[in-house]
């Protein structure tokens, strides 16, 4: 439960682009996630719309060459989603690239519900990047 509560609370964050204006109307967010992972993102959209309704979530599955993907668009400067499903030992690949949203004003009290050996992961430079 507490692990959806953080996810709802980081779609918001990231979804109102971490500033206290309300999402234009009929704005959308898209997010990437892979297989049953996907799935689960995708069962917590309700949820999530209850807080934000006018807010459009797009779940896409994608295989194994997501990573590649998200890569290339964060390269090209298009074509990335708002948010994207990293493994755990992959987030540091992304973390420098400059390209990744700072979370560290919202998400750095949420450091304590996960080990340090994770949480460094999501982290460069003192910035979280990745939850």
């Amino acid at each position: 439960m507490r692990i959806r509560a953080l996810f709802i609370t980081i779609l918001a964050i990231i979804a109102c682009g971490c500033n206290r204006e309300r999402p234009a109307a009929n704005a959308a967010v898209e997010v990437w996630g892979w297989n049953i992972a996907a799935a689960s993102l995708e069962a917590l959209v309700p949820a999530f719309q209850q807080r934000a309704p006018d807010l459009a979530i797009t779940v896409t599955m994608s295989g194994t060459a997501m990573q590649s993907r998200f890569l290339l668009s964060l390269v090209a400067g298009v074509g990335a989603p708002d948010i994207s499903q990293l493994q755990l030992v992959d987030a540091p690949k992304f973390t420098p690239s400059e390209k990744l949203a700072d979370l560290t004003d919202v998400a750095k009290q949420y450091e304590h519900e996960f080990a340090p050996s994770f949480w460094k992961n999501c982290v460069h430079d003192d910035r979280v990047y990745a939850i």
